[in-house]
């Protein structure tokens, strides 16, 4: 009965010691990290604008212009308005991370355009276009299928060139 009696005295005494030093090897600040957010998500204006007249044959050039973004999923795009009676075509991308101020590469942009199907690019182009209010100026693969303009995001949704 004794042993037992110490038992559950040398059992408090250590149950309360240890709850003493539990501040000990807790040090200054919060006790739950900070959770780690992604970058903003945000919607971007887009702008293209068409060049010259159609060097297809009637018609042939009626079709969609589209819109894609490295950030996008494979095989989704955004179709572009045509504004009336101009060569001048807009739309919105909306779910775009922000990556400005750079933390990696650049998103890489273009646009198809079926007045251009005929040309070594196949129809897409990273000229000409205004990402967020920014005329991209960086092109890629310049002549080639995989053409392309570089962009950077910020939080507000405004484009920005690689400097």
């Amino acid at each position: 009965m004794r042993l037992v009696r110490l038992a559950a005295v040398l059992g408090a005494l250590v149950a309360g010691l240890a709850a003493s030093s539990c501040e000990e090897f807790h040090g200054e600040g919060p006790e739950d990290a900070t959770p780690a957010y992604g970058p903003a998500v945000v919607a971007v204006s887009l702008e293209y604008a068409q060049a010259g007249d159609c060097p297809q044959a009637p018609g042939a050039c009626e079709g969609s212009v589209l819109f894609y973004g490295s950030w996008m999923t494979t095989g989704t795009f955004v179709t572009l308005e045509r504004i009336p009676g101009t060569r001048v075509f807009r739309g919105r991308a909306t779910g775009v991370p922000a990556n400005y101020p750079p933390r990696a590469g650049a998103y890489l942009v273009r646009v198809y355009d079926p007045n251009l199907s005929g040309g070594p690019t196949l129809g897409y182009t990273g000229f000409r276009i205004v990402l967020g209010s920014e005329a991209l100026s960086w092109v890629t693969s310049v002549g080639q299928p995989q053409e392309a303009a570089l962009v950077y995001i910020d939080q507000d949704g405004f484009g920005h060139n690689p400097t």
